[in-house]
């Protein structure tokens, strides 16, 4: 019936809380997981179905100079995130190239990874304008299953790791996610400057 499911829900909810990074609890975004896949639900259902209909007899949106802002910003925030997770970690933290654990304690140095996650959470919400540009400018087909799958699956997965797993190996993904994006980004803001820089690249 349907209080036993609800209770069964709300049991399961208590478990995976207990099992929480003590660390992170009551921090924005991150106690409640509701919170996250309520911005994820909003984003899947805004680009593959709001969006495209609200657009479907409006002219695309110039947001040139916007997207060109948005793309230097991304690559600006990227290499800051490199930089600073490879300084907490392999540069400068004793990390192990092949493994390391997740260093659960309130070290400086281990604080200071939590606090640089939970903003490159913000950066991975973030990231989801890129298929919002997608709609507003009508460009519609780059909205695919893979693209939107991606973006979801990173918003969640770089959630479950703050919450849960916060250094470690975990913080190598991050650290190179983010210089490719440093490099994806300055070759998106490049070739929206015109055909005399887009002829380099």
């Amino acid at each position: 019936n349907r209080q036993r499911t609800m209770a069964l829900l709300e049991d399961g909810l208590r478990y995976l809380t207990s099992l929480a990074d003590p660390r992170v609890q009551g921090w924005p975004l991150v106690d409640n997981p509701i919170t996250v896949i309520s911005v994820v639900a909003v984003y899947v259902s805004f680009v593959t179905t709001v969006g495209p209909h609200w657009m479907r007899d409006r002219k695309p949106y110039n947001l040139k100079p916007l997207i060109m802002a948005y793309n230097l910003g991304n690559v600006l925030a990227s290499a800051y995130f490199a930089f600073q997770f490879f300084r907490y970690t392999y540069f400068g933290g004793g990390y192990n190239w092949s493994c390391q654990t997740v260093d659960y304690s309130d070290s400086p140095n281990a604080l200071a990874l939590t606090r640089l996650a939970w903003w490159y959470l913000l950066l991975k919400i973030g990231d989801l304008l890129d298929t919002v540009f997608f709609v507003l400018t009508k460009k519609q087909s780059h909205v695919t299953v893979l693209h939107v799958a991606h973006h979801a699956m990173v918003v969640m997965t770089v959630w479950l790791v703050l919450k849960y797993a916060c250094g470690g190996q975990n913080i190598l993904t991050a650290a190179v996610n983010s210089c490719v994006h440093v490099i994806m980004y300055s070759y998106y803001f490049l070739s929206l400057m015109g055909p005399s820089v887009q002829k380099y690249l």
